[in-house]
């Protein structure tokens, strides 16, 4: 049996989703300099939401977690796109679009929706391999316990413990 939506690209720009063969997706601007308040609009309000909005009715996983797992992506795929920004002027312009997210969003981004959806504010403990840097933990679980296999949660699971976080993460990064 065909799953009812699957997640068919996923990068550090774009998410492209199929849900029952309708392709469902967005994307995020490499450009910085380009993204202001109409396009977040136009990218929370006709990508995002509607994306959340299906995926919800397909599987019936709370909108909450799925906010809370998209806020997470953005968050680190935000400290990424800073970390390997190429000069600082666009490091700067980064951490401004970053911050309108974050710290400015608008309600015109998000409509009839009750409250802004988005949070960045997440838990986070030391990275055991280096410790100037840290690792973030979701506020909701992304559900990868679900899927078939053995031991399916992730690193970043609120659901599991510290040292069993810390194990998981030498585990996929390696002991160096």
């Amino acid at each position: 049996m065909e799953p009812l939506w699957f997640c068919r690209r996923f990068g550090p720009g774009s998410c492209e989703l199929l849900c029952k063969g309708q392709r469902i997706g967005f994307a995020i601007s490499r450009y910085p300099a380009l993204v202001d308040g109409g396009y977040l609009r136009h990218l929370f309000a006709d990508n995002a939401c509607r994306v959340i909005d299906t995926v919800r009715k397909y599987t019936k996983v709370s909108e909450a977690t799925l906010w809370a797992n998209l806020s997470f992506l953005l968050v680190y795929r935000f400290e990424e796109w800073i970390q390997h920004a190429d000069t600082a002027e666009l490091q700067t312009r980064i951490q401004a679009v970053y911050r309108q997210i974050m710290n400015e969003p608008s309600a015109d981004w998000f409509p009839e929706k009750a409250c802004i959806p988005l949070t960045g504010r997440f838990r986070s403990i030391k990275d055991p391999m280096c410790q100037s840097r840290s690792i973030l933990i979701r506020n909701k679980c992304c559900l990868s316990y679900r899927l078939p296999g053995d031991d399916r949660y992730c690193y970043t699971c609120p659901m599991i413990s510290d040292a069993c976080r810390i194990d998981k993460y030498k585990a996929l990064h390696g002991n160096h």
